[in-house]
């Protein structure tokens, strides 16, 4: 219970992000008054994971729980502030998405499958003090949120595919994605359950049971994500033959 007043102010917090961007966003961008009502309402949710990512981020850092020899019953202040954060984010991100459903149909299960684990992972953290230094580290990966979200945003502003703040905006998630949620996903994912079994097998058995079948379904989705962003890179440098013979005629 404490745990959930705790993270509710969080909630409430990612709430007025989405409320003021989705007034703000029709007035100060005539694009967006163009969009119908469901992807206005996605735009702003879409605002919502970029402050989270920029709020997140720093904090998760700032908790020093990515190390390599941090122990898996040492929390502080700031990594137990780091679990309420994004339990609040992905509580208010939960009724969007149930609220949304209908009109934002593709991907929906993955991310549903995505928030129940990140809310019990994060809420068993939070409440016992245990595995900190598991789910904090993987709140950095929360840092790629921006670029992820920016791509949509400069595609319906009118900047396609072919233009350069959308390429050079998306070799940015591309790395951001592959150095965080790839290379160090399989580094934290190696260090806590291989390297660290001598610490990780002691542990209470309901914890130890759900970090062994959530970490392994986060890798999953991650390299789904990931392998969906690699096909969109090589389309943009490699693109089609058929995308060659458009680009050419349109020139001449």
């Amino acid at each position: 219970m404490d745990t959930a007043i705790q993270a509710a102010p969080w909630a409430c917090f990612y709430a007025g992000v989405f409320t003021i961007s989705r007034l703000l966003g029709p007035l100060l961008f005539k694009h967006v008054a163009a969009l119908p009502p469901d992807q206005k309402s996605y735009w702003a949710e879409s605002m919502v994971s970029v402050v989270n990512g920029l709020v997140l981020t720093p904090l998760a850092w700032q908790a020093q729980q990515h190390g390599s020899g941090v122990g898996f019953h040492s929390p502080n202040p700031i990594s137990t502030m780091c679990c309420h954060a994004i339990l609040g984010y992905t509580a208010w991100d939960t009724l969007t998405l149930i609220y949304y459903r209908k009109e934002w149909r593709k991907g929906l299960e993955m991310y549903f499958v995505h928030h129940t684990g990140s809310l019990a992972a994060w809420g068993i953290a939070a409440t016992t003090g245990v595995g900190h230094n598991i789910v904090v580290p993987v709140e950095l990966l929360e840092a790629t949120s921006p670029f992820v979200n920016m791509r949509w945003f400069l595609s319906t502003a009118g900047y396609g595919k072919d233009s350069k703040l959308y390429i050079v905006n998306g070799i940015a998630m591309f790395i951001s994605f592959f150095v965080l949620r790839v290379a160090f996903n399989w580094w934290l994912c190696i260090q806590r359950f291989y390297v660290q079994w001598a610490d990780f097998a002691p542990l209470p058995l309901y914890f130890k049971s759900i970090a062994l079948v959530l970490f392994p379904i986060n890798l999953t989705l991650q390299m789904m994500w990931f392998s969906q962003i690699l096909k969109g890179i090589i389309k943009i440098v490699f693109p089609p033959k058929d995308d060659k013979g458009k680009k050419a005629k349109k020139a001449a």
